[in-house]
């Protein structure tokens, strides 16, 4: 009976420490070259914050967002926005990140705003939530308060 208490005690030990569910390895830390590369938008939702039911895809109502970070860029990127293959707005922005997976979007040129938010990687995608965004629902040319959830893929 000894020996089957040893055998049953050196199982334990070999299989209950290799079967443990405590991952030990560390998550690996996003970096910014993290964003190198081309980019596109697989998806732009864009919620009102004063009526949630109104929502736009505006990739799916014919809108393109793209975006490129060079290699060694120290996060400059150049964003491009299209509305059904017409272009609307294009800028440069150096992108920085924060703690609790927050970045930074700061435009290279006067007159535009910051842009912060919170950021998701994973399965080669990005991405990016900002709760203080705005967006034309009406069509009129009058923006309101929205929050956006912007999902890019690789643009190859």
């Amino acid at each position: 009976m000894k020996r089957f208490e040893i055998i049953v005690l050196v199982f334990i030990v070999l299989f209950g420490f290799n079967c443990s569910s405590d991952d030990s390895e560390p998550t690996p830390q996003v970096t910014i070259e993290d964003f190198e590369g081309s980019w596109i938008a697989s998806s732009a939702i864009f919620t009102n914050k004063s009526n949630s039911s109104e929502v736009v895809n505006f990739i799916a109502a014919g809108g393109e967002i793209r975006y490129t970070m060079l290699p060694g860029g120290e996060g400059r990127t150049r964003t491009w926005i299209e509305f059904q293959n017409n272009p609307v707005d294009e800028w440069d922005a150096i992108i920085s990140l924060g703690p609790n997976k927050t970045y930074i979007s700061t435009p290279a040129e006067a007159g535009r705003p910051v842009v912060t938010g919170t950021y998701e990687m994973g399965n080669n995608t990005i991405t990016l939530t900002n709760s203080n965004d705005s967006f034309d629902f009406a069509n009129s040319g009058n923006e309101e308060p929205a929050t956006s959830v912007i999902v890019f893929v690789p643009n190859n």
